[in-house]
């Protein structure tokens, strides 16, 4: 797996940075970014706040794309000659050509390539052959990689009827043992002293904010911190067999294959659980990348493009 790049010189210190791609990696929490100079071979990385294109506006989606550009890259988007963007909710083709007209004002002379953040995990970790490819982070999903395309035989279904085992699963799960008070004393206790906020405040935030899942997945840290409890332990491994249950099983079943490749940051968070889970239900992990955006770069370095 191609995901530890860390260039030596940035792109932005090389004097005539042409022929440059601008790659976002997109997710509802958090969005990385690169702008690869091909010529010169480095790249300089950035990271901002996530959106989802499903959940916000256009105007607000594109008053935080022309956020970035103004703040980051300015000075030189009129070097950038492609622009690669995987986000969170483009799956469907409507999605994508409103995000690709999006992009395609902001860079007129630049190719735009819309794709799926399932696609992005694809390029990233570029397995050798077919594998599942999986998303663990602040959303849940999966999909087949017969070694040239991928397939998605199963839907997400997002943070309200699916997404089990991702960060806003975890957190709702969380929350919800915390305000029945169905968790021990000393994990209250902790928890309140962590989010110090009382239960109807908590209600309160949770369905006001913009963006639930991504409020929920907060809570994922305060599940890792108390992986090993004999109060959690159980629920938490429960969350990672629903995973497996309805987003990998469906895709063993169908293709018979077992090798799976992990992105997001909950399963870098709890690879030695999932890698539990994965053993029992007959899978094997074969590798987890917690940012995409570094075997992006890595992809575009050795093959000058990404295709699908």
């Amino acid at each position: 797996m191609h995901c530890l790049a860390d260039p030596s010189k940035k792109c932005s210190e090389v004097p005539n940075c042409s022929h440059c791609v601008l790659i976002a990696d997109c997710g509802s929490t958090r969005c990385d970014w690169a702008v690869v100079s091909l010529p010169s071979q480095q790249a300089d990385f950035y990271a901002t706040e996530g959106i989802n294109p499903l959940m916000v506006s256009d105007a607000d989606f594109d008053l935080w794309l022309k956020h970035f550009i103004d703040k980051h890259i300015a000075h030189r988007a009129h070097h950038i000659e492609g622009v690669y963007f995987f986000g969170a909710g483009c799956i469907e083709g409507s999605v994508q050509r409103t995000v690709q007209s999006h992009l395609a004002r902001h860079f007129p002379t630049a190719q735009v390539r819309v794709g799926s953040d399932i696609l992005a995990t694809r390029f990233a970790v570029d397995p050798p052959g077919p594998a599942i490819i999986g998303i663990l982070g602040t959303g849940a999903n999966a999909c087949y990689y017969d070694g040239q395309q991928v397939h998605m035989p199963i839907p997400s279904l997002g943070y309200l009827l699916g997404d089990e085992g991702s960060g806003a699963d975890l957190g709702k799960a969380l929350l919800q043992r915390i305000l029945r008070h169905t968790l021990p004393s000393e994990l209250l206790q902790d928890f309140y002293n962590s989010y110090p906020q009382r239960p109807r405040q908590i209600l309160r935030e949770l369905y006001s904010h913009p963006k639930p899942n991504r409020h929920l997945a907060q809570y994922a840290h305060f599940v890792y911190r108390h992986r090993a409890h004999p109060a959690v332990r159980p629920w938490l491994i429960e969350r990672f067999q629903l995973y497996v249950e309805y987003h990998l099983t469906p895709i063993k079943t169908s293709y018979d294959v077992r090798d799976v490749y992990l992105t997001g940051g909950v399963a870098a968070l709890f690879y030695a659980e999932i890698e539990e889970v994965f053993n029992s239900a007959g899978f094997v992990l074969r590798g987890i990348c917690e940012r995409p955006i570094e075997g992006l770069v890595q992809y575009v370095l050795r093959h000058r493009a990404l295709s699908w």
